[in-house]
């Protein structure tokens, strides 16, 4: 099992006629708290694709999450765990929400790993500022 594709969004929607997902403000890689207090404790919306090799494999579904900042682990938890893949489907997704407290202002990695603990991390890169940033009149 291996993530296909993980990505931060401002929302994802699932569509269920269209068996399709719907995201904006996709790719968020930039947080900071309103207050610019620290530590900042966010939810955070993301979108998960998981890819199997073989349908054959019934083991559940499990992926792990690590907050790591200047070589230090922060956090670690589950952001999946105990969902299984449908008969004969090769590809899993979901939408859903994980909170995640920072502890200052920086620049941090999430390493999430689709199933044991060996697996090559899946690496998402993201800064914690103490002022947002924006586009033109937009804050993030």
């Amino acid at each position: 099992m291996e993530i296909q594709t993980f990505l931060f969004a401002g929302s994802v929607r699932y569509s269920p006629e269209h068996h399709n997902y719907n995201a904006t403000q996709i790719g968020t890689y930039s947080f900071a708290p309103e207050d610019a207090k620290f530590p900042f404790r966010n939810t955070l919306r993301y979108f998960l694709t998981l890819r199997r090799v073989s349908c054959a494999n019934l083991d559940p579904i499990k992926v792990s999450l690590r907050l790591v900042r200047n070589g230090l682990l922060i956090y670690q938890g589950h952001i999946v765990s105990g969902e299984h893949f449908g008969e004969g489907q090769r590809f899993w997704s979901q939408a859903g929400t994980c909170t995640i407290e920072f502890p200052a202002a920086g620049d941090y990695r999430l390493e999430l790993r689709a199933g044991d603990e060996d697996a090559s991390p899946y690496i998402y890169e993201v800064e914690v500022t103490s002022e947002g940033i924006g586009w033109g009149d937009d804050k993030i």
